[in-house]
């Protein structure tokens, strides 16, 4: 049987604290007490009485005799091999080994919670609302299918989705008014987690006329000699853009900045202009013929799933997020999203 430290002597439940934390009494080695498993119970008597330092309160809030809870600092001493507490006038006080217990012991017993509330939750259907961001360029090729996965298999999940640019969803996750979001990598913050989902090119586009192919390659040097209508400084492209020719003879000639997608294409539409988006912003548009567009070489969009670092994902987020990993990889696998790949090496985030 493995040994552990015990108190020689009479001692009992009765014993006074100060005998049995004296600190110039002598130990020896006893197996006569067996070992004593260091349950989240003791651990919680032990982290009471570190908070109350007096063993009369804490075994009041405990519900235990003053001589029940001795014991278990006596056990857990035992447990540990060394000691705890030392006595003072006005109770007690944590040793160093002490204050390196607590320090464990609160963060084990957070760990404890977390997963006993973790099953309980996974075996419950997911309820309750959920705020998602997706940009623009996104919505068209997931928002409906997100909405009509949930209405299948979370049918008391309520969702509110919020459609904008990347740095405004960067904006509401930080702000908590959004439980999840997919930003471009440019959008990153700081106290997000994130998780890579899905690159696609970025394409030139403009009038039918321009007969842009959305098979052949556009040289990316070639938008120097176009005047552009992009987003403002703050937006993903743009700034892939700037970063881009930061380094180029001449600057890009952004001619018009627009508020959003739609006014973008609108505007590249009528062939004043030319614009640059991922293909997901340009997809409906192309298949109506209402402009033409091409990839551009060496430019890609990153897009990743984001929330706030310190909101724990709960069974509705995670539900959310495998929806629209499956929802992606389905419609690049289907030929859906031409120059998309898919990424992400797990749906957890």
């Amino acid at each position: 049987m493995p040994i552990i430290v015990g108190i020689s002597g009479k001692t009992s439940f009765a014993t006074p604290l100060r005998q049995i934390f004296n600190p110039h009494k002598r130990y020896k080695i006893n197996s006569s007490l067996g070992r004593f498993p260091m349950t989240p119970k003791l651990l919680k008597s032990f982290l009471k009485l570190a908070e109350m330092g007096n063993l009369s309160r804490s075994s009041a809030q405990l519900h235990l005799t003053q001589p029940a809870l001795s014991r278990q600092m006596q056990l857990l001493e035992g447990e540990v091999g060394a000691r705890l507490f030392e006595r003072h006038g006005r109770g007690v006080a944590l040793t160093d080994a002490g204050r390196v217990l607590r320090k464990r012991a609160e963060k084990l017993l957070r760990d404890i919670d977390e997963i006993r509330n973790e099953i309980t939750a996974s075996a419950s259907e997911p309820e309750g609302e959920i705020a998602v961001g997706l940009p623009t360029p996104l919505n068209a090729m997931l928002a409906a299918a997100l909405v009509d996965r949930l209405w299948e298999t979370a049918p008391k999940l309520r969702l509110r989705i919020f459609e904008g640019a990347p740095h405004q969803i960067r904006d509401q996750l930080n702000q908590g008014l959004l439980d999840l979001g997919v930003l471009s990598a440019d959008e990153y913050g700081a106290g997000l987690t994130r998780l890579p989902f899905v690159t696609e090119k970025l394409f030139v586009a403009g009038a039918p006329r321009f007969e842009l192919d959305r098979n052949e390659r556009f040289a990316v040097e070639k938008l120097l000699d176009l005047p552009l209508v992009q987003a403002s400084p703050q937006n993903g492209v743009t700034m892939i853009l700037a970063r881009h020719f930061s380094k180029a003879q001449r600057a890009l000639d952004l001619r018009i900045e627009a508020s959003s997608t739609h006014l973008m294409i609108a505007i590249a539409a009528t062939g004043r202009c030319f614009t640059v988006l991922p293909y997901s912003a340009l997809a409906e548009d192309i298949a109506r013929g209402r402009i033409s567009a091409a990839p551009l070489t060496r430019l890609s969009m990153h897009w990743a799933m984001a929330r706030r670092a310190d909101h724990r994902a709960t069974v509705g987020m995670k539900v959310v997020v495998q929806i629209l990993h499956d929802t992606a990889r389905a419609r690049i696998e289907a030929g859906h999203w031409p120059t998309a790949r898919y990424v992400s090496k797990s749906a957890e985030l």
